[in-house]
């Protein structure tokens, strides 16, 4: 949910750089998406193996 005033504003024509760039963005979405569900996992589980 990280805010990005870039990739908001409208995007001229898909050109193979702007086609690599929304491909990257949105990978890195995804991976920031798992990573963050799965620290959120990892913490809890920490805490209910810890006790």
């Amino acid at each position: 949910m990280s805010p990005t005033p870039n990739f908001q504003s409208p995007a001229p024509p898909f050109t193979g750089d702007n086609a690599a760039m929304i491909a990257a963005v949105g990978g890195v979405r995804l991976l920031l998406g798992e990573r963050t569900r799965w620290q959120t996992i990892d913490a809890n589980g920490n805490w209910e193996l810890g006790r």
